[in-house]
């Protein structure tokens, strides 16, 4: 800010270039007063250890003083991020190779505030500050794919008094929830447009939504009835964060089987070893089916036994460290029945919501649900590209959009396995016809779709959101099949255009069903 680089700012091209630096030296400075700074005092009076009482309870006056510390930071840092990323190339290369990555690292540390600020109002009721607080934990089983994250095989509740946290047990699906849809959840016409009748009647069966807010609703409704006990919201949790758990605690256990599991195989061992071991063909389906249920709960209940047993700061940290990694992409999804807090999980985007009324930012949906019983989501494969998006006259936005999806399963495993793993309800082993859904961001519109494989497309709308989806075909009025057949061994790729009109702002951002591709090695 001296008058030298003050003259400096005026000269042609290299001056844009001081203004820059100039500009980032202010905004750190922002940042370092009114930000780190405190924080950093704060940590040296309430210390991550304080949060965790010596009897292993959850501190929920050191984490709120240690929140609010952030929580007065957020402006600072968002105001330090908002100015770095409004500032044009650098001519000067070396600068520009500096800066990006610098920009990086303060927009995620920037998130880390912004979601901090959104959680502080909340965490104490959060953590039972007011009285006890039950959720429940629904294990959404990956393999049985469905929109929301898979069928949720297993559930249990947690239960949090003044921070004090109590792990009931998990149990099979058919023990925790109601098997009818309950009346007052009131299936909607869209829904059964969408995702029909034959599924919206089964309480479990609603995660073909893709809308988690409405299914965890529906599930607390559902457990509410089966065992006359309320819940205070529901958190959904996919089998790999079984694993992502027992890697954050460096534990592994044996299950009753024999099985030993850790945060190296989990996901395999869950989703696929078991299945093979029991289901594969030959097996007493029905037995088997019931010891994959029972190992699946057993596994979830170890590993969050794991987590929570003998909590300490570093314990603590590396909990909230892998559950926030899972918030990211739909492998934890969290719905609380208090509407007021549940608006500050939306706003964190962490509710899994698929409306217009929810989106944040301009968000494509990309869902997949397989309509026959298998494990087939072991093999399933779903990739989304999207283009960089080009701007018409009229300020509208246009990306081109590939999505691919891939059955991973050979012919040979398609022989060998059971029915209950690869489907036989056409008596082509192994084969998929998955029904996909793309939902076109709030405002926005999805256009020219093909399919390779010649699916049968149909339009719909679900909560003010245009959905373009493979329809049912031929009269399956007991159990709907769509025509988009995914044989093994085969890829089928889907192409559209999403628009954007102009006043919609905000860069395309994506949402999916997660997949278990990347734990096949």
């Amino acid at each position: 800010s001296s008058p030298v680089w003050n003259v400096a700012a005026m000269l042609p091209v290299v001056g844009s270039d001081v203004k820059g630096v100039q500009t980032i030296a202010s905004a750190l400075a922002d940042a370092s007063d009114n930000a780190i700074v405190p924080l950093t005092s704060s940590l040296s009076t309430t210390p991550p250890s304080a949060c965790i009482d010596a009897d292993g309870k959850l501190n929920i006056a050191a984490i709120t003083t240690l929140l609010g510390a952030i929580q007065n930071g957020a402006p600072a840092m968002q105001r330090c991020t908002d100015e770095l990323s409004s500032l044009p190339a650098f001519h000067i290369e070396k600068l520009q190779k500096l800066v990006g990555p610098a920009q990086e690292k303060i927009t995620g540390i920037n998130d880390v505030f912004q979601q901090a600020n959104t959680f502080a109002p909340i965490i104490g009721s959060m953590l039972g500050a007011n009285g006890n607080r039950t959720y429940l934990l629904a294990a959404q089983n990956t393999a049985e794919i469905r929109a929301s994250g898979g069928f949720p095989g297993s559930m249990g509740t947690v239960s949090i008094d003044n921070g004090a946290i109590e792990l009931g047990d998990f149990t099979k699906v058919y023990d925790m929830m109601a098997e009818e849809t309950p009346a007052q959840c009131a299936i909607t016409d869209e829904e059964n447009a969408l995702f029909y009748p034959w599924y919206t009647q089964y309480s479990w069966d609603n995660s073909f939504n893709p809308d988690y807010p409405r299914v965890a609703g529906i599930w607390a409704a559902a457990y509410q009835e089966k065992t006359e006990q309320s819940v205070d919201g529901v958190i959904s949790i996919t089998p790999t964060m079984v694993q992502d758990l027992l890697a954050a605690t460096g534990d592994s256990f044996t299950l009753s089987d024999g099985t030993t599991i850790d945060g190296t195989n989990a996901t395999k061992v869950l989703q696929h070893d078991l299945y093979w071991k029991y289901l594969s063909s030959g097996s007493n389906m029905s037995e088997g089916n019931d010891l994959c249920d029972a190992l699946f709960a057993e596994a979830a209940e170890y590993a969050f036994d794991s987590a929570l047993e003998n909590m300490n700061a570093s314990s603590l940290m590396k909990l909230v460290s892998t559950m926030m990694g899972g918030l990211e992409d739909r492998r934890v999804m969290i719905w609380l029945a208090d509407a007021t807090e549940q608006g500050y999980i939306e706003d964190m985007g962490y509710s899994g919501s698929m409306t217009a009324a929810s989106q944040q930012e301009p968000t494509l949906g990309v869902f997949v649900n397989f309509w026959a019983g298998s494990k087939l989501g072991w093999w399933l494969g779903m990739d989304t590209q999207v283009s960089s998006p080009v701007t018409g006259n009229d300020g509208s936005r246009t990306y081109h959009v590939t999505t691919t999806l891939t059955n991973f399963m050979t012919a040979q495993e398609a022989k060998q396995g059971g029915g209950y793993i690869v489907s036989d309800n056409d008596k082509s082993l192994g084969d998929a016809d998955p029904f996909i859904y793309f939902y076109a961001p709030a405002g926005g519109t999805i256009s020219d779709v093909t399919a390779s494989n010649g699916a049968t497309l149909g339009k719909a709308t679900y909560q003010g959101l245009d959905v373009t989806f493979t329809c049912q075909v031929g009269d399956f009025s007991v159990l709907p099949k769509p025509n988009n057949p995914l044989p093994v061994e085969s890829t089928v790729t889907y192409s559209y255009t999403v628009t954007l009109p102009a006043g919609v702002e905000g860069d395309l951002q994506l949402a999916t069903t997660p997949t278990l591709t990347k734990y096949h090695q």
